[in-house]
């Protein structure tokens, strides 16, 4: 026997001594080079109204040279 272990049991071991990483609250200020420890979510909608008249859309001059184009969304 060569004395080696399993990459199974390799896996098992790193699996149960690596740390824990935990989490601290910091002012956005201080997060530069901090990772999420958990999902941000919006707390309202933004914008809080329907403004999409002041919304635009985008075309190539290729797409809407023809009077008439159909476009697909």
């Amino acid at each position: 026997m060569s004395g080696l272990i399993s990459v199974e049991e390799a896996l098992a071991l790193i699996d149960r001594h690596r740390p824990t990483p935990g989490s601290i609250r910091v002012s956005l200020t201080e997060a530069l080079g901090a990772r999420l420890a958990e999902p941000v979510v919006a707390q309202r909608t933004q914008p809080p109204g329907a403004v999409s008249a002041m919304d635009g859309y985008a075309v190539r001059l290729e797409d809407v040279a023809t009077t008439g184009a159909a476009l697909s969304v």
